[in-house]
This record gives structure tokens, sequence and C-alpha cells, in this order.
């Protein structure tokens, strides 16, 4: 057995080696530290791109400007010539209706010819005026200090020309009809002198306009040089500290993937049970080489089939890929290619990726260890035998003896046989724990369910084990009262019983009370049995060796009470298969209270796929 539970051990395990789970961390966080360097790197590119594209709209705004600068210039000439123009109309019209007409055209123009002559010398709107300036919008609000020098300068003095222009162009206005000729002193200004120096000077302001937008051009383009360097060096450092590494580091770490992945390949093979992947709907993935010696099937036969072509399921509606079974080892009936069933061990596990969910199943043909379990079965099943013969007759002679039917016998001699009928009792009783423990190990206790009476039950148990209390001088007290018949198997129950109560008596000290308290659970669908005792009770340490197989708190060869620490493990195991619960309450020095709960009417069920418990004894023993 020994040789079958590290045969078995052999799992899917094998092919999780923590170097695969380091490597996938380490893959991870290295990802996550190219996408945050990538990120910093584009942030990077975008600013520079984002300063490029602000300084290409500074040089497109600054062409827009300049440009219009210019064509104001152009046309303050044009509006200082239409003054003239409608000037000499006025002083020469042959009519008042003439005259008129162009004294009213020579307002407009000039009206608009100092509204942008303000707007230009002052950057804001003057208060009132008829006129509209075009485009005055994009008219800037103060002028650099080369075009102030023309405007305000005492060389040119734009300012001052235009001031002195509108002067004479309204005295023009204002003159009557009988003053306003050729010979008119402001109609010969308007005429002659001012626009010589009114045009020389606007020429000269459109020229500076032109030097000032070209400088304002070039340094902007000087600016957006730099910008194109700056993201041209970031580039180049980019593709030699950031992109080389991170592709080299790519590329290691793709080999590495590359390397894992045929790591896990060969340990996927060559794993001594047969491996195969399932999607969502039990359709095989991938398989293994071992596919072929469980299942007589090549491989690549055996991907894109159901799962449910191999196996033989009882009843036929199981899913092993449901919640309760993934984990699990169970075991179930394999289909050869020829249609011949066999035992197989099964595993199956779920694993959730990203866009699908993905079932592993680990299989092992149970074949040969169901041969060699056989085996073992007839073994203990002739041992048993075996010793029960001479066991029986044993005790039965000692019985004879003890009672006096051969003669009456010695003091000493009563002593040594009462003492070897006790020992073959104890015998006896260790046979028939071995045996039970075989049934429980394999899933075979078979219950014979019935209603009963748990009083009644309590009371067969407590007769039972009058005898062994008054030796010790131990009371044996019931409590409580059954309201409703129980539903369970008699013998096994009162087998329950007798092993918490015997415990109670063993470890009770002389002269003590051991009391069972019986009460319905707070629910109302089971009853619950308490064993009281007056021992020295378990320190909290010890609580976890309870219940299993050949488990005592003290377990040392000077320990007061005798036994083979089975009684607990054989009733947790009839406890639970009548759907129940066991367990214990204790403190040192203050007794223990063994409990156990069974449920009044235990819910049917069917029949399970077998499941393969921790000792791995998987053995075929008939009820004796």
């Amino acid at each position: 057995m020994a040789d079958l539970k590290a045969q078995h051990g052999g799992d899917l395990a094998l092919i999780k080696p923590r170097a695969n789970q380091s490597f996938g961390h380490k893959l991870t966080n290295s990802a996550n530290d190219l996408t945050r360097i990538y990120i910093i790197a584009l942030s990077l590119v975008a600013l520079l791109s984002a300063g490029g594209f602000t300084v290409v709209q500074s040089v497109t705004k600054a062409g827009q400007h300049g440009a219009v600068l210019i064509n104001v210039g152009g046309r303050q000439r044009r509006l200082s010539q239409q003054v003239a123009l409608y000037t000499l109309e006025a002083a020469t019209a042959a009519n008042e209706a003439e005259r008129s007409q162009a004294k009213k055209d020579l307002a407009a123009v000039l009206d608009l010819l100092e509204r942008t002559h303000y707007r230009l010398s002052t950057g804001s709107e003057p208060a009132s005026g008829v006129g509209q300036i075009p485009d005055g919008a994009d008219l800037p609000k103060g002028l650099s200090a080369s075009v102030q020098k023309i405007y305000f300068g005492p060389t040119a003095n734009l300012d001052k020309q235009m001031q002195d222009f509108f002067v004479h162009a309204h005295s023009v206005l204002n003159s009557p009809e009988s003053a306003l000729n050729r010979a008119n002193p402001d109609v010969q200004y308007i005429l002659r002198e001012g626009p010589g120096q009114l045009l020389t000077t606007i020429t000269m302001l459109v020229k500076q306009y032109e030097v000032d937008s070209q400088k304002e051009i070039e340094d902007i383009n000087t600016v957006e040089a730099v910008f194109l360097g700056l993201t041209l060096l970031l580039l180049t450092c980019e593709a030699l500290f950031i992109f080389r590494p991170m592709s080299r580091r790519i590329n290691r770490q793709m080999t590495e993937l590359l390397d894992s992945q045929r790591e896990l390949s060969a340990v996927f093979d060559t794993v001594g049970e047969a491996l195969l992947t399932m999607n969502a709907d039990n359709s095989v993935i991938t398989a293994n080489d071992r596919v072929q010696a469980i299942w007589g099937t090549e491989k690549s036969e055996v991907v894109g089939k159901k799962l449910d072509e191999f196996i033989k399921l009882e009843p036929q509606n199981v899913s092993l890929t449901a919640g309760e079974h993934l984990g699990r080892r169970l075991e179930v009936s394999g289909v050869r290619q020829n249609g011949k069933s066999f035992p197989l061990e099964i595993t199956i596990t779920k694993t959730n990726l990203s866009d699908r969910t993905l079932f592993t199943a680990s299989a092992r043909d149970l074949t040969e260890r169901k041969a060699l379990e056989n085996q073992m079965s007839q073994f203990y099943s002739t041992v048993s035998h075996e010793l029960r013969t001479p066991l029986t007759s044993i005790r039965g002679a000692l019985g004879v003896m003890d009672g006096g039917l051969t003669g009456e016998l010695p003091a000493k001699a009563k002593i040594f046989v009462r003492m070897a009928c006790d020992e073959s009792d104890r015998l006896v009783r260790l046979i028939n724990d071995f045996l039970d423990l075989r049934k429980i190990a394999a899933g075979m206790i078979a219950l014979r369910i019935q209603a009963v009476d748990l009083t009644e039950l309590i009371d067969r148990a407590l007769n039972n084990l009058k005898s062994i209390a008054d030796e010790k001088g131990i009371i044996l007290l019931r409590e409580g009262e059954t309201s409703a018949p129980l539903r369970c198997d008699p013998d096994r129950t009162v087998q329950v019983l007798t092993n918490l109560v015997s415990n109670a008596i063993k470890f009770s000290p002389h002269e003590a009370q051991v009391r069972i308290v019986l009460n319905k659970t707070d629910d109302g669908k089971a009853y619950r049995v308490e064993i009281r005792d007056c021992g020295p009770g378990i320190a909290p340490e010890h609580m976890d060796k309870l219940f299993g197989m050949f488990q005592q708190v003290d377990s040392s060869d000077t320990r007061p009470a005798g036994g083979t620490g089975l009684g607990l493990a054989i009733s947790k195991a009839i406890v639970n298969q009548h759907g129940g619960q066991i367990g214990v309450l204790s403190a040192v020095n203050n007794g223990s209270t063994f409990w156990f709960d069974l449920p009044i009417e235990p819910a049917p069920q069917p029949p399970p796929v077998k499941t393969l418990n921790s000792t791995d004894q998987l053995l075929s023993v008939d009820e004796e």
C-alpha cells in the first residue's frame, strides 16, 4: 500500500514546476515595466509634437498677421488717395448735386481712414463714427517699437501727418460752396503737400511692417527648428536606450518562454499519467503520449472528441466538470478503443483564462492496482478468518474455565484466566475495528436505514456497557427523550454510542458520572447526543489528533488507558455517512463532551461518482 500511495502522489503538480510560476510572474512584471517605459517615451514624443504643432500654428498666424498689417498699410495709402480724389471732385463740381455727393463720399472715406488710424495708433476702437474698419478684429492692439518710431518719432511722425491731413480734410468738408475750389489752401494741401508726405511715410510704414513680420517668422522658424531637433534627438535616444533594449528584452523573454514551453511539453509527454486539456464543452484540445497506453488510441485521434466518449459514468447525467467534482480524485470506468471497460482514476481542474475556460484532466489506469487490492483483500479476509477461528475457540475455552465448568480454579489461575479472557475480547474488538476501517476506506459500509427510537438505542448501548461501568463505579445517566422516530442504522448508531460512552468510562475517575444528554438541534431537523464525562480533558494543541485513524492524545507506552485509536475515526465515518456531524468540546481538568448529530429524516441522494479518500485504500471488502 505504501508503494501504491507513493505512486498515486505523482499527479498533475509535476507539470507545474515552481520555476514556471516564477517565470510567469517575472514575465508579467517585465511586461508592466516595458509598458510604462513605452508610455513615457510616447508621452515625450507627443509633447514635442504638440510643441512643434504650436510653433507651426504660430508661424502661420504670424504670416497672416504680417499680411494683414501690410494690407492695412496699403489700405491707408488707398484711402488717403481717395480723400484727395473726392476733395478734387468737390472742388471742381459743376453743380450743387455733384458737390454734395462728393462731400458725402469724402466724409465716408475720411471717417474710415480716421478709425483705422485711431485703431492702429491706440489699439482700441474709437467711441463714435459712421465708418466700419474691415477686418478690424485682425488689427494689432499695439505697435512694435520700430513702427512706433514711424508713428510718433520726430523724423516721420505719421500720427502728426495724419492729424494735419484730417484737419485739412475736415476744413474742406466744412467750407462753404463759394470758398470750395482749387485755390482753397486746404484743397491744395490735400492735393499736393499732404499726399506726398503721407504716402512716403505710409510706404515706409508698410516696409517696416514687412521687416517686422519677416523677423517674427524667422524667430518662430528658429524655435521650430529647435523643437524639430529636440524631437529627432529624443527619438534617437529612445531608439538607442529604450526601444533597442526593449527589443532585446522581448527577444530574450520570448526565448525563455519558448524554452519553458519546451520544458513543459517534455514533462507533459513523459509524465506517468494521461493528461488532457478540454474547452468549456468538454472537447479535447491537447493530449499527451500516455493516452495511447491507457486508452489504446493515438492522441491525434483523441483531440477534437468529447471526454465523455472515453469515460462511462454512473449515473449518466453526472458531469465531471461540475463544481462538486473539480479538483477531487474520482474513480470512474474508462472505455478503451475495443469497447472494454477498465477502472480509471481521474482528476479535473479548472483554469479561467482571459478569454475562455480551460479544463485539465489527469487520468491513471487502476487495473493493476485493483488486481493488487483484490489480492490484499483476499489476504485480509484469510487472515481475519484464520485469526477469528482460533480466537473463538480460545475465548470459548477460557469462558468455560472462568465459569467453573471445568472445576474450581485456584485464585491465581482465575486471575490469569480472567486476564486472558479480557485480552481475547480486546483482540476480537481490534480485528473488528480493522475490518470496519477497511470498509470505511473502501466506502463500503452499507447502512440499513430504518425508523427507530433513539432513546431505546441509547439504553441498549448503556446496558452493554453497564458491567464495565460497574467495575469502575461509574454511574451512567441518560437525560432527554425523543419526540419523533429517527431514521438510521440502529446497529451502527449503537456502535457509535458504544465507542463514545466506553471512552468516557475509560477516562473518567472512579465513582464519577457519565451523562448522556439527548436533545433536538435548534432547527429541529436532527437529534443531538452529548456524552459528558469527568475526565482530565483535552488540551487545545491535541484537539486536531481526535477523529484521526490510529491517533491518541497520549500515545506513549505508559498511558493509563489502552486502545488502538480507531474508535473515533470509525464513529466519525458512520455519522458522516448518515449525513450528520460529530465533534468535541473540552477543557483541561474540566472533562470533555463528545457530541454527534443525526438528521431525523435524511434526504435521499443519488449514487455519486466514487471519490478516492486520503488513505488510497480501495479494497473490495465483503460484509462479515
